[in-house]
């Protein structure tokens, strides 16, 4: 139910393990919603759930749709959605977190839904568990009362948004002081525990692109 590649190393055989993705990745501009799979081959003994990559852009920038290698996200803008109990130093993973019982052979639906909702309350959803989690962005705001939680997405929530932060280029900036709309585009991964220690992932499915505005 993985797949384990096998390497040659200076040191001897290094054996690899990577989870099988989510599938059915789809962006529903409409709703402000993305949807992709657990599937039935997401039932791996290391398998979790599953952790999501988000990215701003403006009108004339594009996405980059081809991402196959997590490491790339940092260099390349993106960062990891977060929880709101997660911390800046203490961080919760996977954001999409399945119970045991339904690591199976079961497949259902996840939902990140970035609509207006009470209290800008953004959510992640399954159908298994049926259980809403609240998201943040991957950016800390740096003074109390929220010292070192991470960011909403709205503007109007406690200010969210601000030029000097790790995931607002000076071209999204400029969209977000014009008023103008901006884009999200998001990447899935499985996320799992090799030997209960190490983290291991899936490739990066790209989840697609969606007009939003926060303020």
């Amino acid at each position: 139910m993985f797949i384990s590649l096998l390497f040659l190393s200076g040191c001897g055989l290094e054996d690899l393990l990577y989870l099988n993705p989510p599938e059915n990745p789809v962006a529903h501009p409409g709703d402000k919603t993305f949807t992709f799979y657990k599937t039935l081959e997401n039932s791996e003994l290391e398998f979790r759930g599953f952790e999501i990559y988000y990215k701003f852009y403006t009108w004339d920038q594009y996405p980059e749709s081809n991402i196959t290698d997590r490491t790339k996200f940092e260099g390349m803008g993106f960062k990891r959605l977060s929880s709101a109990s997660d911390k800046k130093d203490n961080i919760s993973r996977p954001l999409i977190f399945v119970p045991i019982l339904d690591r199976t052979t079961k497949d259902f639906t996840v939902t990140i839904e970035f609509e207006s909702v009470p209290d800008h309350i953004i959510t992640a959803t399954a159908s298994v568990p049926s259980q809403p989690i609240e998201v943040r962005r991957g950016v800390a705001y740096d003074a109390s009362p929220y010292l070192d939680y991470f960011k909403h997405f709205d503007q109007a929530t406690h200010s969210a948004f601000e030029s000097s932060d790790a995931d607002v280029s000076p071209e999204v900036w400029t969209a977000i002081e014009g008023i103008d709309n901006i884009y999200l585009a998001l990447y899935a991964l499985s996320y799992g525990k090799k030997d209960l220690i190490e983290d291991v992932y899936s490739v990066p499915v790209y989840l697609g692109d969606i007009e939003v505005k926060f303020w």
